[in-house]
């Protein structure tokens, strides 16, 4: 339980982060509530239906699924540390 606690209020920040630089750009209130909306039904549906899609995937990936989601994770944080290390102007700077 902790480790979700710790997981949906990172998450949580992230949301937090973007809206704090919307509303500093000076929106109305029907933006604000907009932009609330929004964000609560993503925070809500996208974790849905990724447990919806995991569930569906667990069956036939079987044992080897827990392997597959650590593979996927690594190298996708693999990839992002070489794409901040290259140097590219999309990419964030780690340093």
């Amino acid at each position: 339980m902790v480790g979700l606690f710790v997981v949906a209020v990172a998450l949580g920040l992230n949301n937090f982060a973007a809206a704090i630089a919307i509303g500093v750009s000076g929106v109305n209130r029907r933006t604000e509530l907009t932009v609330a909306t929004v964000f609560g039904l993503c925070d809500v549906v996208m974790p849905a239906i990724g447990m919806l899609i995991g569930t569906g995937l667990a069956g036939p990936l079987g044992s080897a699924a827990h392997w597959a989601g650590a593979g996927i994770l690594c190298a996708t944080a693999i990839w992002g540390l070489i794409e901040a290390l290259r140097g590219d102007d999309d990419a964030p700077k780690i340093w």
